[in-house]
């Protein structure tokens, strides 16, 4: 275990929760409440995170903007000595000692790492109860990581109860705080179309044709510019230039971290992307979302929330933004549309529920 602090005597009468994430994705999503508890007498949050590496800048970051700090940092670093069931069995130790040497009364994960099955694998084997904190249903979920889906759906097993917090707070704090002014004078007065694309299918092929219809919809529309974080490859710089070299309102950049990205998606007029990833963080700020696939899925009710699901076509994709552009009513109709999803808490109520914590 790395970066273990020391601590003094605890309190009999203090409950000491500990909160377990892995990624700056997990931590944005919980750390409002992690903040809120901590104003709570008596109460007590101690905070485990998994080693981080190439994100470590970023999370740094979210956890200064929510003025955080992280108790244990438990290891992830695997070399050819080291292999999974290792790491595991190792933060299953670490997790279990952390258990006992806090007196930890209640466990919160979030996600569905390595990290987050062991810390609740180790407090279901101490008695100590689980609450598991998730996005809303609906949403794009990120199967890659330990197990995929089964391992959320054994975490779920163990649990006691789990709780659907959405970003609608932790947004709210990042489009306050974080300042990010990328192309400010650039945008001011234009309508910012950002190209989330996110590589889910033949990228040649979806690429091409995004591009196609932006060439067309930017030669009629001059208040629109296009922002496009991709990592420039061979592919890519060769797609470009044959069809948008010289378009002045046309913008590639670096691929933006976490935060870069959700503060930008608030700024933003529209997104266009190949995936459902976005469409939690746009339906909080209320940014449309055009999702371009090869198979189109069409919306029912609403029930893609701020997104419309088109097929991989230029005429499609040039129409919508087009009717998007002049029409506002119907603009605005699908900036404020909803996901269907279970009903998901707010930081308040998930801080009420320790009440009843023994």
């Amino acid at each position: 275990m790395k970066k273990m602090l020391k601590k003094t005597n605890h309190a009999s009468h203090t409950k000491r929760i500990m909160m377990v994430f892995d990624s700056p994705a997990e931590a944005m999503r919980i750390c409002p409440t992690i903040k809120k508890l901590k104003c709570i007498k008596n109460v007590v949050p101690v905070i485990v995170i998994s080693e981080q590496l190439e994100t470590a800048q970023v999370m740094h970051d979210i956890l200064k903007l929510f003025q955080v700090k992280v108790h244990y940092t438990l290891p992830i670093t695997a070399n050819e000595q080291q292999n999974l069931d290792q790491l595991t069995g190792w933060a299953l130790n670490d997790l279990t000692e952390i258990v006992k040497r806090e007196k930890i009364v209640s466990t919160f994960v979030c996600g569905n790492s390595r990290i987050a099955f062991a810390a609740t694998l180790s407090s279901y084997y101490n008695g100590i109860p689980v609450t598991q904190v998730k996005g809303p249903t609906g949403y794009h979920e990120d199967e890659s990581s330990f197990l995929g889906s089964r391992s959320k759906d054994l975490i779920g097993s163990l649990a006691k109860q789990e709780m659907i917090l959405g970003l609608e707070e932790s947004l709210q704090t990042i489009v306050t705080k974080y300042d990010n002014l990328f192309l400010a004078e650039e945008s001011a007065h234009k309508k910012i179309i950002l190209v989330d694309y996110q590589g889910k299918s033949n990228h040649k092929k979806v690429l091409k044709k995004i591009f196609q219809a932006l060439k067309q919809v930017i030669d009629i529309h001059k208040e629109v510019i296009v922002v496009i974080p991709i990592k420039l490859t061979a592919t890519i710089m060769e797609l470009a230039n044959e069809i948008l070299k010289g378009q002045q309102q046309i913008y590639f950049v670096q691929p933006f971290h976490i935060l870069e990205k959700q503060q930008f998606v608030n700024r933003a007029w529209l997104i266009i992307t190949d995936s459902s990833d976005c469409l939690e963080v746009a339906e909080a700020l209320r940014t449309p979302v055009l999702v371009v696939q090869e198979t189109a899925v069409k919306a029912v009710s609403g029930s893609h929330g701020p997104s419309v699901f088109i097929g991989l076509s230029k005429i499609q994709i040039v129409d919508w933004l087009t009717r998007l552009l002049t029409e506002t009513a119907f603009y605005e109709k699908i900036a404020v549309r909803k996901l269907a999803n279970k009903e998901k808490y707010t930081t308040d109520q998930i801080i009420q529920s320790f009440a009843s914590i023994e």
